[in-house]
């Protein structure tokens, strides 16, 4: 086999992860309407304090499109949808 012309095959993601701190809201926000719904769970870790994730999460699904939502202790992602991290 001429290994020089093989094709390797990557393995599928299992989610897509994003992080970001001051500046990040913008940028995230633009990343993920870029992205569009992907078959694979977007999780987001913003820095942000506690009291702004809540409309931080809003803003992210009326400009991307996508559900989403804060994630939750326990909770098990679903693909073609958004966590965002709570702050704190």
């Amino acid at each position: 086999m001429d290994r020089s012309r093989a094709r390797w095959a990557a393995p599928a993601p299992a989610c897509v992860a994003v992080g970001a701190s001051t500046g990040g809201p913008a940028a995230v926000a633009e990343f993920l309407a870029a992205l569009g719904r992907v078959p694979v769970p977007v999780l987001v870790v913003q820095h942000l304090p506690a009291a702004f994730v809540q409309g931080y999460v809003r803003q992210l699904a009326r400009t991307s499109g996508v559900p989403c939502e804060t994630a939750r202790d326990g909770e098990r992602p679903q693909p073609g949808t958004v966590r965002v991290a709570p702050g704190g």
